[in-house]
């Protein structure tokens, strides 16, 4: 008897307990669902109206090096300029900042993606596009423009400046290209290594090989040159990282065995090849970190004895390091280096933007 009188209080704690578990689930799930709403409601909302100050007598600040341009007031100072070895910085006393360009860290030794940069400032974050890119605004006092995964620009409105002349100014800016028309070119797009740029639709592809393998020239395109050459571009992947170690797998008769180092910049330093050329570290290739050497000049300059050496960028991209080579001296060879990118990663949906 005493077994059966204790079942009916049993049964009843069990159900009193999913009940309670049901409960609990639900007004999670619906916390989480008005959570992601709202995320997807601050992300996706539309970008804020034209501002009305009047922007047609303003001047304009044009910066070739990292390729964009903005307009101010005509009655403010001209900017100071600021250069560092992955950005510039633009400074209008008291009124407003700009940053462009890539923000390195030096404890993780490597840049910080765009996410992590805003996540830097804190306040209110609306997801828009700029200038035809991928922008977030922070509050009513910051811009921040992504470029590429790690290349940004970053304005910061400060006490001088009111909101609708800092809008004004935001509204201007866009992004500068080379004046060579590029808008009937050819894509190559490598989906296995994750990059792809354009090319003229009279220039080829001479080489085209992506095959797993340490060592791997992947393509190479080449054209007419009015010299009676062929200078070209062609991008290899030429070894890997992972956490503190870089390799460099390709083997030469100068450089039989394969290298090791603990930054991308200590690692190049150690190809001999590179031995007798200038070497630049955080270096800003398109928007991303990169290690540049410079090209081999001719005794007497280009055309004299001979063209201007290959420019050779190493960056890194999905634990690959890969060169990107070119004849810089040719403004058609240097537009399609300005074309290169990596892919983006697939993007999955949900979750905050920032």
């Amino acid at each position: 008897m005493r077994n059966k009188l204790g079942f009916v209080p049993v049964v009843a704690l069990l159900i009193i307990a999913v009940a309670v578990v049901v409960g609990v689930g639900a007004s999670i799930y619906l916390v989480l669902q008005t959570r992601t709403s709202i995320i997807q409601e601050v992300v996706q909302q539309t970008p804020p109206q034209s501002p009305t100050v009047d922007t047609s007598g303003w001047q304009t600040y044009r910066n070739e090096k990292y390729g964009f341009e903005f307009k101010y007031p005509k009655e403010w100072s001209t900017p100071r300029e600021s250069m560092y070895s992955t950005r510039v910085g633009i400074e209008f006393d008291s009124k407003l900042s700009i940053e462009s360009g890539i923000l390195f860290n030096q404890s993780l030794n490597r840049p910080h993606t765009f996410e992590e940069v805003v996540r830097n400032f804190p306040g209110d974050k609306i997801e828009l596009t700029l200038a035809g890119k991928r922008a977030v605004k922070i509050g009513d006092s910051i811009y921040a423009i992504q470029e590429s995964e790690n290349g940004f620009t970053l304005f910061q409105r400060q006490g001088g400046t009111n909101l609708e002349t800092f809008e004004g100014i935001v509204s201007t800016f866009r992004f500068i290209g080379l004046s060579i028309n590029t808008s009937a070119w050819q894509t190559y797009r490598s989906e296995r290594y994750g990059f792809e740029f354009r090319y003229p639709a009279n220039y080829r592809i001479e080489s085209n090989n992506e095959t797993i393998s340490p060592c791997l020239n992947i393509v190479g395109v080449a054209g007419a040159i009015d010299r009676g050459f062929l200078p070209g571009f062609d991008v290899a992947k030429v070894g890997t990282f992972s956490s503190d170690l870089w390799t460099y797998e390709c083997t030469t008769s100068s450089d039989p065995g394969v290298l090791h180092a603990s930054t991308l910049m200590d690692l190049i330093r150690k190809v001999n090849l590179f031995r007798n050329q200038k070497i630049e570290d955080k270096y800003n290739f398109n928007g991303y970190y990169s290690v540049k050497v410079n090209p081999f000049k001719p005794q007497y300059g280009p055309g004299f004895g001979g063209p201007e050496g290959p420019t050779s960028i190493f960056l890194f991209h999905n634990n690959f390091i890969y060169e990107v080579r070119f004849n810089a001296e040719y403004s058609t060879i240097s537009q399609i280096a300005n074309t290169f990118k990596f892919l983006p990663p697939p993007k999955v949906d949900g979750g905050d933007c920032c």
